[in-house]
């Protein structure tokens, strides 16, 4: 599935393209420099467009050392049983993360590198353990932290929440998550916000469904939630 728009929304790169691609931390420049295409071949395969040459698509799936198949059919089964090792967050993408999040407080990357540690041990000894990407955080039009897999091998679509207080202290969301969290609902799409609290002492998490967050309760400002009754 391409990215496309619901209500202004762009939805995350539902594509083995872009998740191979931002696994090993390569912008489109980059990947089509390594493969002799040109920018636009690859960011017309990642909107699907495949009007382009067949020996294009070959040179991508050959970098990546995956079929055919799994690029145009969006087979992650295939893609992530090439995976050459867990994804990386390259000194530039962490530049990149800095730069970002230069109004976002040190918790809050924290909070994320103990969601991907806990994400990695659920699926550890599977094919899915390496294929947890961090990337997504990177760009706040996607609307969520973390791409996982449930223990099925479904897609998982991870937002977290940090507080260095309880559990039950209001977080921050902003217009794009929320509107993301309501896409996953519509679309009966994987997706989770985990909530992990006392950062400073020793962190621990809520994971919470979308079931769950029906519950709470959204006040504009971005959105400021809190626990409903």
């Amino acid at each position: 599935m391409s990215r496309r728009k619901k209500n202004g929304l762009t939805t995350a790169p539902y594509n083995v393209l872009t998740f191979l691609r931002l696994h090993y931390g390569l912008t489109q420049a980059k990947l089509a420099k390594k493969c002799g295409l040109s920018v636009m071949d690859v960011c017309r395969l990642e909107k699907k467009q495949f009007s382009i040459k067949l020996y294009k698509i070959q040179k991508i799936a050959s970098y990546f050392h995956v079929s055919l198949n799994a690029i145009i059919n969006d087979r992650y089964d295939l893609a992530i049983a090439s995976l050459r090792g867990p994804a990386v967050v390259k000194a530039s993408a962490k530049r990149a993360i800095r730069r970002k999040q230069m109004r976002r407080v040190d918790n809050g990357l924290r909070g994320e590198e103990f969601v991907l540690r806990a994400e990695r041990k659920k699926l550890a000894g599977t094919i899915y353990e390496n294929a947890v990407d961090p990337h997504y955080a990177l760009e706040p039009s996607y609307g969520f932290d973390l791409l996982s897999f449930t223990q099925s091998g479904k897609l998982l679509y991870i937002e977290v929440k940090t507080t260095s207080d309880d559990a039950d202290a209001p977080f921050f969301m902003t217009v794009n998550e929320k509107a993301f969290m309501d896409y996953c609902r519509d679309s009966g799409l994987n997706y989770e916000l985990h909530r992990v609290y006392d950062i400073n002492g020793q962190p621990k998490q809520i994971i919470y469904s979308l079931d769950d967050l029906r519950k709470f309760q959204y006040k504009t400002y971005d959105f400021i939630v809190t626990k409903g009754e």
